[in-house]
């Protein structure tokens, strides 16, 4: 059963920010059904991690662009995101190492809920407001 699914409440009013939230959400949920069967971690599983791991890293670097054309009052908070960003993928990272093949799916379930689905909706809420700030500042939102 995914505990973290998309909804309404998450859409920030950014299209690519929305859709990659989307995607991203999507592809936990599919890993974390894959870690709920009861069998051993097969190739598929790498596989599948590859790819959310390389869309992970290519979201984290579009809305850093992004979250830097904040005005200076909201550095501070930026960077801080910015550094979970890289605690995520740092840990995200660490959670790959884990899925040898052969190995129980469970060994790795709770790993991957504590460290890959909590901050990711920890730093999606963030999201919410940081980018809310630059649609109201009323930002052209492009990518630097």
């Amino acid at each position: 059963m995914r505990t973290f699914v998309w909804s309404r409440q998450l859409v920030i009013g950014h299209e690519r920010i929305d859709s990659d939230h989307k995607i991203l959400i999507d592809l936990i949920g599919d890993i974390e059904e894959m870690l709920e069967s009861e069998g051993p971690i097969g190739p598929a599983y790498g596989q599948a991690y590859d790819r959310f791991l390389y869309f992970l890293v290519a979201h984290c670097a579009y809305e850093e662009d992004l979250m830097h054309q904040l005005p200076p009052l909201y550095q501070a908070r930026v960077e801080d995101h910015c550094h979970h960003h890289g605690i995520l993928i740092s840990q995200a990272r660490a959670v790959a190492e884990l899925l040898l093949p052969g190995r129980p799916c469970a060994e790795v379930l709770g790993t991957f809920q504590r460290a890959i689905i909590a901050m990711t909706r920890d730093l999606i809420m963030d999201d919410v407001e940081l980018v809310g700030i630059l649609l109201l500042e009323n930002h052209s939102l492009q990518p630097l």
